[in-house]
């Protein structure tokens, strides 16, 4: 099977250094920052959204500042997928990022050699089963 691309868009929003409480020397936010670095290196759409670099993108996002009216920053990090929440209260992995960046690719089935030699749709014979004009 070929992998067509339809464009995904990963968007991650975490707390400022210092601002989780449950990872106070941010060891799970260095972990994340590198995997998310790799990925994109390796061509994945990422963005990455930090309370201290960017503050408003947390209000602007409304899924983002719906997550956050309903459950606090606690929630952060959080990551939408194409605008959906997909993870939230805690970092997402690099598995996770490499998997919802494929999310959207639209796999097409490859023609076996057979029908591959016999035309684009698999049989370019098409018995005619109309009957017989007679003379």
């Amino acid at each position: 099977m070929t992998e067509t691309a339809t464009e995904t868009v990963l968007e991650v929003f975490i707390p400022g250094p210092g601002e989780n409480p449950e990872d106070p020397q941010d060891m799970e936010r260095s972990i994340f920052l590198g995997a998310a670095q790799e990925a994109l290196d390796s061509g994945v759409e990422i963005e990455v959204y930090s309370t201290d670099s960017y503050p408003s993108a947390f209000e602007e996002c409304a899924p983002v500042a719906e997550q956050i009216e309903m459950n606090g920053r606690e929630v952060l990090p959080l990551m939408l997928v194409n605008g959906e929440v997909k993870v939230s209260f805690t970092y997402p992995t690099a598995e996770q990022i490499k998997r919802f960046s494929r999310a959207h690719m639209v796999s097409q089935p490859k023609a076996n050699a057979a029908a591959a030699a016999c035309g684009p749709t698999g049989s370019s014979m098409v018995p005619n089963l109309s009957p017989l004009a007679e003379p």
